[in-house]
């Protein structure tokens, strides 16, 4: 009988395609600690469905292509393991991709709302690490009526309520610092964003500076304003979308490879409209590093400042040292005064470079620092504790001021510095619009660890100046400002105002002749908001802190009485 060549064909056919590798992906899914991950759904793109592990945290799913499949998810039904995704998986005949490891992960649940006329609904939640990079996190739509549920790791997460697109809403923030189990955030409404337009350049050249990231924070309330966009282009330009008729400061910093200075723009007000802010002109820098050293060696998270000749603090964020003492910053060329201030805790002292030149990049060597004494306990005024109060020390002979740390109080009055064992004039400062005075407590003696409380007696006059917040104003332009006076004694007061500008220098520049002025007891007057002449402030002032200042003065003896400014910049 003779085979029929089809048939032939067919049967050699067969046997080629059974030899064959299946096309399948294959795995295993487990915890940190090595635990088997049952349930997890394993889910394909491209139309490959999905598969399930089994007891043992392993899943084989068939029926698959030689292909790249652009995703495979890996999700956890019960919201206990943070979901994973790996793009642009290969599979070629029987594929096993080894074994994923699902972090421990916790739900995160709330309600995202909107002003009348707008709508949430279709916008999606974004969760970033600590580092700003987005987590994977499937089903992360806002459904209707608001809500949402997400699945992130436990720790530090950073969750985004994301609006739709164009919808003219902005996003909205919380940070959640340490996740250890499931949280509902809550209700927030999103706000309406209006578009502020900016572009940064070189102060010098003009020439665009791409890949500068802005943050947008309420001058008032230290709220941050979220952006789906807060990095300069190629063209040097950027469009924050802000809240109308809010004052917001800016933070500027470029790439940390980009040789400009991290910069600051204050009191910039958002109107509800569009608005172009202009060109902001970052300086040039060079990369400056150097180290702290203590007693017992290196010195970490003490914090370092830096000052210009003309006394202007430099903004220099994340200017701490790290564990083995070292700082890196960015400074433009120049001389400096660099100080560092390790905290209270370490027992250590404060201590500077009292002069460095900056010409190229460098290394601008080691700052020593010595144990010192702890000083703490309360400081104290007529009304109780005051709080945002300053201690500052002084050499009794020379009159040198110390470095201190820590000699803020807190909202208690309470305060705990370090300072060299010795003897030191201690000056209490309460905060300005305080009852309580400034007050010299001269040949202050420190051998050892001491609690010591602080105690200010009344002021005659109290004087505060206020203003909306840090405003940067035009060169020529007014400034509101909010004006308090208080004489606390029981008889009329006679008093000579001066009215100046004064530098972080120390210049000051009067505005006017003293004013005699006779202040009716224990009345309070205020003032304001008016709108307060601002003389030309030179050039190597401008986009610098100036206080605008009031102070009181006894005509008789010459003595301060009490004094209150406010704080603004010239751009």
């Amino acid at each position: 009988m003779r085979s029929s060549p089809a048939l032939l064909f067919a049967l050699v056919a067969s046997a080629v395609l059974s030899t064959v590798p299946a096309q399948s992906l294959s795995g295993h899914v487990q915890t940190p600690t090595g635990s088997p991950l049952s349930g997890i759904t394993v889910l394909f793109s491209n139309g490959g469905g999905s598969a399930t592990t089994d007891a043992s945290g392993n899943f084989t799913k068939t029926g698959l292509t030689n292909r790249t499949y652009a995703t495979v998810d890996f999700m956890s039904p019960t919201g206990t393991s943070a979901a994973v995704e790996l793009v642009n998986v290969r599979v070629n005949g029987a594929t096993s991709i080894g074994t994923v490891v699902m972090q421990p992960g916790a739900t995160i649940t709330g309600t995202v709302l909107a002003p009348p006329g707008f709508t949430a609904v279709g916008g999606n939640m974004n969760v970033y690490d600590t580092a700003g990079l987005k987590r994977f996190t499937p089903n992360d739509a806002i459904l209707p009526g608001g809500t949402f549920s997400i699945v992130v790791p436990l720790g530090f997460n950073r969750v985004r309520a994301v609006p739709p697109v164009g919808s003219g809403l902005m996003p909205f923030d919380w940070t959640l610092t340490s996740v250890t189990g499931p949280v509902n955030v809550g209700t927030v409404t999103l706000e309406r964003g209006y578009p502020l337009s900016a572009t940064v350049v070189d102060a010098v050249s003009g020439l665009p500076l791409p890949g500068v990231k802005l943050k947008a924070t309420n001058a008032l309330t230290g709220q941050l304003y979220a952006q789906l966009v807060d990095v300069t282009d190629v063209f040097g330009g950027v469009t924050l979308s802000l809240p109308g008729f809010v004052v917001v400061d800016i933070d500027l910093t470029p790439t940390s490879t980009d040789p400009h200075m991290p910069t600051q723009v204050f009191g910039v007000i958002s109107l509800p409209h569009p608005t172009a802010f202009g060109l902001i002109g970052i300086k040039s820098a060079l990369f400056v590093s150097g180290n702290v050293l203590g007693p017992g060696g290196p010195v970490a998270s003490a914090d370092m400042d830096f000052y210009d000749a003309a006394n202007h603090k430099l903004f220099t964020p994340k200017d701490n040292t790290n564990a083995a003492g070292v700082f890196s910053v960015r400074l433009p060329a120049g001389t400096y005064r660099v100080t560092t201030q390790p905290a209270p805790a370490t027992g250590l002292t404060c201590g500077e470079i009292p002069s460095v030149t900056i010409t190229a990049n460098g290394n601008i060597g080691t700052i020593n620092v010595q144990s010192g004494v702890l000083l703490s306990g309360h400081l104290l005024g007529p009304a109780g504790a005051e709080a945002n109060g300053e201690l500052r020390a002084f050499h009794p002979v020379t009159g040198q001021q110390l470095i201190l740390a820590g000699n803020h109080t807190d909202a208690t009055g309470a305060f705990a510095t370090v300072l060299p064992a010795g003897t030191w004039n201690i000056v209490a400062d309460a905060v300005q619009g305080s009852t309580g005075a400034t007050t010299t407590f001269a040949n202050f003696s420190i051998a050892g660890p001491l609690v010591h409380d602080f105690t200010l007696p009344s002021k005659s006059v109290v004087v505060n100046v206020t203003s909306f917040t840090t405003l940067t104003v035009a060169q020529g332009t007014p400034l509101p400002i909010s004006l308090f006076v208080e004489n606390l004694t029981s008889a009329p007061l006679p008093t000579l105002l001066e009215v100046l500008i004064q530098y972080q220098s120390g210049a000051e520049t009067p505005l006017f002749p003293p004013i005699p002025i006779g202040i009716v007891q224990q009345i309070p007057v205020s003032l304001g908001p008016v709108y307060a002449l601002v003389p030309p402030i030179p050039a190597g002032e401008l986009d610098q802190p100036i206080r605008y200042m009031f102070r009181f003065r006894s005509p008789a003896t010459g003595l301060v009485i009490d004094q209150a400014y406010t704080t603004f910049l010239v751009h």
